[in-house]
């Protein structure tokens, strides 16, 4: 068995950082289920918040260049 990667403080932020934001994605998608919200509509919507906030990030020329 292979010895646990060393990771920097900061690493080990930005991890702990993304596994909560997919806890709130994963809670979201579930109660928009629950409030009978098709699967493919909200993965849709889902998609284009993604991009949305891509391109405000880094600006379009970046987001297609990334593609």
């Amino acid at each position: 068995m292979l010895p646990p990667p060393k990771l920097t403080l900061e690493e080990l932020r930005a991890a702990d950082a993304r596994r909560a934001a997919l806890v709130y994605v994963s809670e979201a998608f579930a109660e928009a289920v629950l409030d009978g919200i098709d699967v493919d509509t909200f993965a849709d919507a889902a998609l284009g918040a993604v991009f949305r906030e891509l391109v405000a990030t880094y600006g379009e020329e970046q987001v297609v260049a990334a593609r």
